[in-house]
């Protein structure tokens, strides 16, 4: 897509610099690496001397009629702004007037469409580590909310303190959260290469699929399985088919282990998250 302008960073100055270019009736990309807008004047409540929030001033700016409740820090809604959160920029290249930007999303494993904020799979999660939000000063779970308030207001996993025990995949009352986002992305790249691609949610639907369909030739095996562990889903799947090409994907904590079952018949490891250029070259 064309924008006039990017902006990275999604604090104070960058929404300003958004809004400013966005009156100007410029196209604006907004990006932040995080899942929420505002940077560290979210964290503060209160502000001498006026005793408000400072994201107010910017007020005049933003369509009354779209913000909620006329709240700059519950959401940033302006036609000609597109805000991108836990996006980073990875590269620029061209001149001036010009650019080619290249953007990588992080993915939240989280539909906002579906995720209605109620909880219960933060309620769940077993995991805690010091919440950023607050300055490190309590814990929060690995689903969670990134900063109270903001709209959409849906929560995230962090995959990196994620203990993979899928309590909040089936805490969850809307089937909001989806291992399975990530996936979805390299469908697209591998539609590109007319290779095609069938996605199941577990170890239990592999097995029947391969039982069914003698088609397969390479299977994509995530280490994370819900049902199975990948010991027991390796060996079902060598029994039922020793054809197949084995390739494992796995989160830079498990490539270790992952690689340990190259002798028991894996092909090759790849290490998650996936990225288009080296899945696909």
């Amino acid at each position: 897509m064309k924008y006039t302008a990017l902006v990275v960073g999604g604090g104070i100055a960058g929404i300003r610099a958004s809004l400013d270019l966005a009156e100007t009736g410029s196209k604006v990309a907004l990006i932040d690496r995080n899942e929420n807008l505002g940077g560290i004047l979210t964290q503060l409540d209160r502000q001498f001397p006026s005793d408000r929030c400072g994201m107010c001033r910017m007020l005049p700016l933003v369509e009354r009629d779209e913000c909620s409740q006329y709240c700059l820090r519950k959401g940033l809604y302006h036609e000609n702004i597109d805000v991108m959160l836990g996006t980073e920029l990875i590269a620029l290249d061209g001149e001036l007037g010009e650019f080619h930007a290249t953007l990588r999303k992080k993915p939240t494993f989280v539909d906002p469409n579906l995720c209605i904020g109620c909880g219960e799979c933060a309620a769940v999660c077993p995991a805690r580590v010091p919440d950023e939000f607050n300055a490190g000063l309590s814990l929060r779970p690995a689903v969670h909310l990134p900063a109270p308030y903001t709209i959409p207001n849906h929560y995230v996993v962090d995959l990196d303190n994620c203990q993979r025990c899928w309590a909040c995949f089936k805490a969850c009352p809307t089937g909001a959260i989806d291992f399975r986002f990530e996936v979805r992305k390299f469908e697209e790249w591998l539609k590109d290469e007319l290779f095609p691609l069938t996605i199941v949610r577990n170890g239990a639907e592999a097995l029947t699929e391969l039982s069914e369909n003698d088609t397969y030739r390479l299977i994509l095996l995530d280490m994370d399985l819900p049902d199975m562990t990948p010991e027991d889903m390796l060996s079902r799947i060598l029994e039922l088919q020793l054809q197949l090409r084995l390739v494992l994907m796995a989160g830079p904590e498990n490539i270790q282990a992952a690689q340990n079952f190259i002798e028991f018949g894996v092909q090759d490891v790849i290490t998650k998250p996936l990225e288009e250029k080296t899945l696909v070259p």
